[in-house]
């Protein structure tokens, strides 16, 4: 008969146990992640290239970094700091309508002759 006690009280405690813990981390959650709007990085846009491959823009302050990532490795490719081209891109949306594709796509297609001397876009 006790154990039937102590299995009762157990399942008593894990019924009560439970649904608080599960109400404590989410309560918690909500409140970490209060107030991110506000903070200094912002991810952009992103193209996946592949498995474990993708390329990353994120807006952080006073200017826009270009960030190739890999499973294993994240490298700077590009940094915005001209305040003319950053003015551009938050005119034109800050990449709402997912234009670094198409700015990356053109960027590509252009000659490298015609790229030499052009701040980066």
């Amino acid at each position: 008969m006790e154990q039937w006690d102590a299995l009762v009280r157990v399942a008593l405690a894990l019924l009560v146990l439970i649904p608080l813990v599960y109400l404590v981390t989410r309560l918690y959650g909500r409140r970490l992640s209060m107030g991110r709007t506000g903070r200094a990085l912002r991810l952009v846009d992103t193209v996946v290239l592949g498995p474990n491959r993708a390329v990353y823009v994120v807006e952080a302050v006073d200017r826009l970094l270009v960030l190739g990532a890999t499973a294993q490795h994240i490298s700077l490719l590009a940094e915005v700091t001209d305040p003319v081209v950053l003015a551009n891109w938050k005119r034109a949306g800050a990449g709402k309508d997912s234009t670094f594709l198409k700015l990356l796509t053109e960027r590509l297609n252009t000659p490298r002759e015609e790229r030499e001397g052009e701040s980066m876009e």
